[in-house]
């Protein structure tokens, strides 16, 4: 796969072993936030991950432990990528009379006593079903203590799950139906007083509660999503409390509860904040903004530095949304392999002018990093962050690191003129053209850097020598010049270019260059000349040169 078509930058090496992966189960959690189950031969991760509006990779997270973004992180990326296909509109049915099922009909006719002794004779062997009847028939109107908001959940779990330590997925799909009727009570009582500590407290111990089991029982990826649903469905109360004092106490309890001194951070409050922020005014927003920035510093502080990477990428969102981070900015930090936060952290320094200290960074981590693949970005940073300020000794120092992956013949250029002498400049030179000769049949940027270079050079037999996998647009850039150094040996190297397996050549944007070169060959050499060297192809290597693009060119130019 090419840079340009991978997802929001990331690394070719991690896009390639992320292909080997398969994505399930994907929800969207929030708006921009995904989760999934993501699959590698035998192994399953859970992977959560959010998007900014470009795409780009603002926070992530998986079981596999690896540094952020890994193999099953940018699978989950590729899925979505493919996934953002729109759906065609469903026809809008007909109407049509309700059909009344068969349990409803034995409903309408069963005596109270019959059904009384078949629930009791079901319960011991449906368990589930004997807690949901409990907890219906007993609920209404119960206002649930933050003890018993923690007890009923965890005897739905024991309900269903026994002493099992590993659910298998029918059984946490049960649990999580289970849980989502229990707790509406909970839910509901919240969301009708959400300023209310009282209301607050077992809504809290409840989500605690369902979080403990997801990092004690395997196979749980999918509680964290349901926890975040019920945090999302929040969100339309809370941004529309019109008391300001109601506001700041209900999103207090929130913010407040961010830290978890056993657990470190509680992630779905951070996201539920940040949520909440998007869905409310500026005023509530930077007000939000200012109260995370605070309580992050506080943080810093207290433990020396924040170390997740999906905390402090949400923070800085907020804080940058809100143009906070001149107040805040010098508080955030690189976290060492969070490189989709480092990355975010070293651009918005850069376009706040901080430009030595993302410069310093962005070093830092090109450092610290023990693959080379994941310096790619940061060097494309620097980059962008030397042609800023000027720094030519900067960009060629960039451009000699970047070159041998990018091969960019600006680059080439940059670098040649800063090298000291002849001998540098030539040992240069042959290291980067023959790296680009020997990737030229799977990389189409290094086909047509070396032809660049050739032409550059002015060697145009040797152009022709190496036509091999270079597109036909690039071709047609130096056709003329080609023509009129060796017209005969470059008629018979196009007409056999296809033939040689130039898989590269291929798309729509190719085939519009195959037929300016077939012009422009049929105009040069003329028809006649044209009719005859194709022939003579034909009776030289057959199949081959009959199926190349730029002989079906040729005949349509020439009008057979």
């Amino acid at each position: 796969m090419q840079a340009e078509e991978r997802p929001a930058g990331l690394p070719a090496a991690l896009i390639r072993q992320a292909a080997k992966c398969s994505v399930r189960e994907c929800d969207e959690t929030a708006r921009g936030r995904y989760a999934a189950y993501v699959d590698e031969g035998s192994e399953s991760y859970d992977v959560m991950l959010g998007l900014g509006q470009r795409g780009e990779l603002k926070t992530s997270s998986c079981e596999c432990g690896h540094p952020q973004p890994c193999r099953h992180t940018a699978a989950l990326m590729l899925h979505l990528a493919k996934d953002k296909k729109p759906k065609a509109a469903k026809a809008i049915p007909k109407a049509r009379t309700k059909k009344v099922s068969a349990s409803e009909s034995l409903l309408e006719d069963i005596d109270v006593p019959e059904l009384k002794a078949w629930l009791r004779s079901v319960f011991p062997s449906y368990k589930e079903l004997e807690v949901a009847f409990i907890h219906h028939f007993t609920a209404k109107n119960k206002f649930f203590s933050a003890e018993g908001a923690v007890r009923l959940t965890l005897d739905a779990l024991k309900t269903l799950l026994g002493r099992s330590r590993t659910p298998d997925t029918t059984q946490i799909k049960k649990l999580l139906e289970l849980w989502k009727e229990l707790h509406q009570p909970i839910i509901a009582r919240y969301a009708a007083g959400p300023a209310d500590q009282e209301a607050f407290a077992p809504l809290h111990a409840m989500l605690d509660t369902c979080m403990s089991v997801h990092r004690n029982y395997q196979g749980t990826g999918r509680v964290p999503s349901y926890v975040q649903r019920i945090l999302s469905g929040l969100v339309p109360q809370m941004a529309t409390l019109s008391q300001e004092e109601a506001f700041k106490a209900a999103t207090g309890f929130f913010i407040s509860n961010i830290p978890d001194e056993a657990e470190g951070l509680r992630m779905h409050y951070v996201l539920f904040v940040q949520s909440l922020s998007e869905a409310c005014d500026p005023q509530r927003k930077r007000t939000l903004a200012q109260r995370v920035a605070v309580q992050y510093s506080m943080l810093q502080e207290r433990h020396g530095e924040v170390s997740n990477a999906a905390y402090a990428q949400a923070v800085l969102g907020m804080v940058q949304a809100t143009a906070l981070f001149p107040s805040y900015g010098s508080q955030f930090r690189p976290i060492r392999y969070a490189n989709a936060y480092n990355l975010s952290l070293i651009r918005v320094l850069m376009e706040a002018g901080h430009t030595s200290l993302a410069e310093e960074y962005a070093w830092a981590q090109v450092r610290s990093n023990r693959q080379a693949e994941y310096n790619e970005q940061y060097m494309e940073l620097l980059k962008e962050l030397y042609t800023l300020t000027g720094d030519n000794n900067g960009r060629a120092l960039i451009a000699a690191e970047l070159l041998p992956e990018t091969f960019d013949f600006e680059d080439y250029l940059l670098v040649m003129d800063s090298l000291p002498d002849d001998a540098a400049r030539k040992a240069f030179r042959d290291k980067i053209f023959t790296r680009a000769r020997h990737r030229a049949g799977h990389v189409s940027a290094a086909a047509a850097f070396s032809f660049h270079l050739l032409a550059h050079e002015e060697n145009w037999r040797k152009m022709i020598d190496n036509l091999f996998g270079i597109p036909y647009q690039t071709i047609n850039q130096y056709f003329h010049s080609l023509f009129t150094a060796y017209s005969h040996p470059l008629l018979k190297a196009l007409l056999r270019h296809r033939s040689y397996g130039s898989w590269l050549s291929a798309g729509k944007e190719d085939e519009e260059g195959a037929l300016r070169l077939a012009e422009a060959m049929v105009a040069a050499y003329g028809a006649d000349v044209v009719r005859a060297a194709i022939a003579a192809e034909h009776r030289g290597i057959g199949y081959y040169a009959a199926g190349g693009n730029l002989i079906k060119y040729l005949k349509r130019v020439l009008g057979g």
